[in-house]
């Protein structure tokens, strides 16, 4: 699974206007998870958000990567 990109900040989750979705991106970071989204706005913000943004699709071919290396 991919690490945290950057340090979650009130400048970095400004971009994501509804207060839960707020507190997932919250909740992801700090268990070092990633984010799963297939919404537009959180997509096309992941590079700004602190806390890696994935597509179900992509999580599932890193889950399915990761299980492979094992």
């Amino acid at each position: 699974m991919p690490n945290n990109p950057g340090e979650l900040t009130a400048a970095s989750v400004r971009v994501v206007t509804d207060p839960d979705e707020r507190t997932c991106a919250a909740w992801a970071y700090g268990a070092g998870a990633p984010l799963i989204a297939n919404d537009d706005h959180r997509l096309c913000h992941r590079d700004r958000l602190g806390v890696t943004v994935l597509t179900p699709s992509a999580f599932w071919r890193d889950c399915q990567r990761s299980n492979e290396e094992r």
